[in-house]
């Protein structure tokens, strides 16, 4: 039931409704207005009452009801104020939805720039912002690099000949690796380390400089003769 406009949008709303369930129940062209106003209450019937009068008892289309309708009841210019507010509709702070939502309430209101799906995407994705392209066009993720372990170089880097040295491939070298292969060595923190002999902080027990030296000073036990 419509009775009068609280919100601008109200009017033509109720006459897309009414027209749709129209449609549904099948109602012919020629009964549509008959069934329309039916629906029609306090000063929106007293509208209708007048523009009948004014019609002079004659039988209004469905065409000519609606453009009646949205011309006094949606005025000219509001619709153009709903137009001018659609070319400068942007995203802004809205989410997603919410500019989805306000984009095809003002769409109707500029018909000729959203009158196929090629204009409406493209009006669309332009007045959006960077996050709204990106829900609509959702990248896969990158993959992660995988961390190379060490000793991978040194598989990959294998001389592809090595087998074919008479079977002398066996590497007997154990001195510390140099080059881009090579691994760093991070030297130990020994500033909170106290030593057990001298109780001097900066090296373990086993590297004290006196107890090296008592072990220096110690002469070697003589050795036992051999019994015959």
């Amino acid at each position: 039931m419509f009775s009068k406009t609280e919100e601008p949008l109200d009017a033509d709303d109720w006459l897309q409704t009414i027209e749709n369930n129209l449609e549904v129940a099948g109602v012919e062209a020629a009964e549509k207005v008959l069934f329309a106003t039916h629906y029609l209450s306090g000063p929106a019937r007293a509208w209708w009452t007048s523009a009948r009068a004014m019609n002079a008892g004659q039988m209004m289309t469905w065409e000519d009801f609606k453009l009646k309708f949205s011309k006094y009841h949606v005025p000219q210019g509001l619709i153009k104020k709903m137009r001018d507010e659609f070319r400068e509709l942007k995203q802004g702070r809205m989410s997603v939805v919410e500019y989805r939502d306000r984009f095809l309430t003002l769409s109707r209101y500029a018909p000729d720039e959203t009158d196929t799906n090629e204009k409406r995407k493209e009006r669309f994705r332009t007045d959006c912002t960077t996050r709204c392209k990106r829900y609509l066009s959702p990248q896969l993720p990158q993959q992660p690099r995988r961390t190379p372990k060490p000793g991978d170089n040194n598989n990959n880097n294998r001389n592809p000949n090595s087998h074919h040295n008479n079977g002398n491939n066996t590497n007997t070298n154990t001195g510390p690796r140099t080059g881009s292969n090579a691994i760093p060595v991070t030297p130990k923190d020994k500033s909170t380390i106290n030593c057990y002999e001298c109780g001097v902080v900066g090296h373990y027990s086993k590297e004290c400089p006196k107890k090296l030296a008592k072990i220096a000073a110690k002469p070697c036990p003589a050795t036992a003769p051999l019994r015959k």
